[in-house]
């Protein structure tokens, strides 16, 4: 059974659990890139109670692995906004920009203020404002990271974002499967969904308010469910005997591509966000199954074997014949697309291990980022910068991220548990 198929799953016993706690993720940088930026984050001012913020920028900008944050240790000296900072201090301490922040109560919740200061030019690079109601100061800093990341980067931030995924947990009558969503960092994690039968595939919607994703828990068969995230309301969206599978959003949010099975062999249909509206995208004696929208809404991505080995390609988002895109290895599948269209991640076979690669959809060259033996579920961060996959490098389940020019890792851990199908969000709104 090859792996692409091995992913739709087996079942187990039914029941429904609530875990008093929910672990936090554990992003870990095991690789940075060799050019890190060295940066200054002055502790914030706090006016509000919530603690320093400036410990989740800082965090942030670290996590990126194209930052080199001092050390609160290691600042010679700590000025608010308000205050003049010596440019010579500064550079002697081997930074060119310094962070300074200021959070304020206000009656709706809270203001943070952020400001970049150029050392080498002497004077402000930016300065933002944000604002939030009742309990938002970490998505304030997550705001202010990205802020901060697209002016010294140019190119947009990633952190105020979610992660969906899967966590596993044995107990005395077998595997519990929970649906979880946490910040980009791994905090704030709350599960909307728990069995004992498995769930996979989460999709993002494109506004990342709504999820699909496939359990068994309707006799023992495979089901897409749409949840909505602030109600936990969800419907049934297709039942079919056979696979039910692979759901992923247009860009739209109007449509799901999925896979189903229900006219004997598994085919890429499209069906309408709400249900119903069903439409036959492939028609081949082959396993067409994976689909994944590019940004413009104008081709699906799918993983077929009617080249005789599980293999890319591409369709009209409207159906009709396909290309091939894959063409190094026997073995390619899992697409994702990046968020401009250029670049698809998926997952290659290679040296025996299963590995997630970028290929340049443009001129055709590939390159293997993960370092396997068993990775999967590859998926983009908003910004096209990391790929977040999942890995059976360790032992058990866990979650790996790696940059598109492979100078950044990451290896992602939930304590006592494994973790699977990671999905990472759209920006938020």
């Amino acid at each position: 059974m090859t792996r692409w198929i091995k992913r739709m799953g087996t079942a187990v016993a039914l029941l429904a659990l609530s875990w008093s706690t929910q672990a936090e993720l554990t992003i870990q940088v095991t690789k940075a890139a060799p050019n890190s930026m060295p940066i200054a984050i002055v502790p914030f001012v706090d006016q509000t109670g919530a603690g320093d913020l400036s410990d989740i920028v800082r965090a942030n900008l670290e996590r990126s692995g194209k930052f080199k944050p001092l050390s609160s240790g290691s600042l010679p000296s700590q000025p608010t906004m308000d205050q003049t900072l010596n440019p010579a201090q500064w550079e002697a301490s081997g930074v060119r920009f310094v962070v300074r922040g200021q959070a304020s109560p206000t009656g709706r919740g809270t203001e943070l203020k952020v400001s970049i200061y150029d050392v080498r030019r002497q004077s402000d690079l930016g300065n933002w404002r944000f604002e939030g109601g009742a309990n938002t100061q970490r998505r304030l800093a997550h705001r202010a990271s990205d802020a901060i990341y697209e002016a010294l980067l140019g190119e947009p931030g990633a952190f105020d974002t979610r992660l969906v995924y899967v966590s596993t947990q044995r107990d005395g009558q077998g595997l519990i499967y929970q649906l979880n969503v946490a910040d980009s960092d791994g905090r704030n994690p709350f599960a909307i969904l728990q069995h004992r039968r498995p769930i996979i595939s989460p999709a993002w919607s494109p506004d990342a308010e709504r999820l699909a994703y496939v359990t068994y828990e309707d006799n023992n068969r495979m089901a897409i469910y749409v949840q909505e995230l602030r109600t936990g309301q969800r419907s049934r969206l297709a039942a079919y005997a056979g696979i039910n599978g692979t759901p992923t959003w247009s860009p739209d949010g109007s449509h799901l591509a999925v896979t189903l099975s229900k006219d004997g062999n598994p085919e890429i249909y499209l069906l309408n966000a709400g249900g119903g509206g069903e439409r036959r995208l492939t028609n081949d004696s082959s396993i067409d199954t994976e689909p994944a929208f590019s940004p413009d809404g104008r081709w699906i991505y799918f993983t077929s074997d009617r080249s005789g080995q599980p293999q890319i390609y591409r369709m009209s988002a409207s159906g009709g014949g396909a290309e091939r895109i894959t063409r190094s290895g026997n073995y390619s599948a899992d697409p994702s697309i990046s968020p401009n269209g250029k670049v698809l991640g998926y997952v290659t076979q290679s040296g025996g291990s299963y590995r997630v690669a970028a290929l340049d959809i443009g001129t055709g060259r590939s390159r293997v980022l993960s370092p396997g033996p068993l990775d999967e579920s590859p998926s983009f961060a908003p910004n096209g910068s990391m790929i977040i996959y999942a890995s059976e490098s360790y032992g058990s389940g866990e979650l790996g991220a790696v940059s598109l020019d492979g100078q950044v890792n990451q290896r992602i851990t939930l304590p006592s548990e494994g973790v699977r199908e990671p999905a990472w969000s759209p920006k938020r709104r």
